[in-house]
């Protein structure tokens, strides 16, 4: 039989605090002057434009986005060797 979902107010349901924003930039992006930046994406993003206010910069490898090296190894054997423009 389907069960039918109850529907919650979640205005009324106390959760407990978390961090919201997950990505932390690694030093060697965070010191990429703006000048660097477009640079990257002009060149080796394939001319990728961003708009909008605080966009993240690019990154250049997997491990510079905080996956586990279980992760990073298992991409790699599936021939992921860098992200993609668009990611």
């Amino acid at each position: 039989a389907k069960r039918e979902l109850v529907d919650v107010d979640h205005s009324q349901v106390q959760y407990e605090p978390f961090r919201r924003d997950f990505y932390i930039e690694v030093p060697e992006i965070a010191n990429m002057s703006d000048a660097d930046v477009a640079a990257y994406r002009r060149h080796e993003l394939e001319r990728v434009r961003v708009r909008g206010k605080s966009c993240p910069r690019p990154v250049k490898t997997f491990a510079q986005c905080g996956l586990s090296a279980r992760l990073l190894h298992a991409m790699e054997q599936l021939g992921f060797s860098r992200p993609t423009p668009i990611q």
